[in-house]
C-alpha cells in the first residue's frame, strides 16, 4: 500500500477541490478523515455527554470557557491560552451536537 505523503493542508485543499477521495470529509477540527470515522468520533461525543453528569460537565466547560470574558488587561499569553480553551470546547460541543443529531 502506497504511503499518502499530502500534508493536511493539501489533503483538505483536495477535497475543498473534489479532487480526493469521496468517503474522506474535513472534520470540524480541519482534520481529514473517513466519512464513517467522523460519524463514529460525533457519535462518541454525544454517548459520553448524554447523561446528566455529561450534560454538568458540558456546562462546567462552557462556563470556564466560552463564557468567560477577559478585561483590556489580560496579556497576550493569556488570551491565547483562553482562546485555545476555547476552540476546543467549542469542537467539544460541536461533536456532541452534530453526534445527536445524526
Amino acid at each position: 500500500m502506497a504511503r499518502d505523503t499530502k500534508t493536511r493542508a493539501e489533503r483538505a485543499a483536495a477535497i475543498r477541490k473534489g479532487e480526493a477521495d469521496p468517503d474522506q470529509m474535513i472534520g470540524i477540527d480541519g482534520i481529514v478523515r473517513k466519512i464513517d470515522e467522523e460519524k463514529r468520533l460525533n457519535e462518541m461525543f454525544a454517548i459520553t455527554f448524554r447523561e446528566q453528569l455529561g450534560q454538568d460537565v458540558l456546562a462546567y466547560l462552557r462556563s470556564i470557557t466560552l463564557d468567560n470574558i477577559s478585561g483590556p488587561m489580560v496579556s497576550d499569553g493569556e488570551l491565547r491560552h483562553l482562546e485555545g480553551q476555547r476552540y476546543l470546547a467549542r469542537i467539544i460541543l460541536q461533536r456532541t451536537n452534530i453526534g445527536r443529531t445524526e
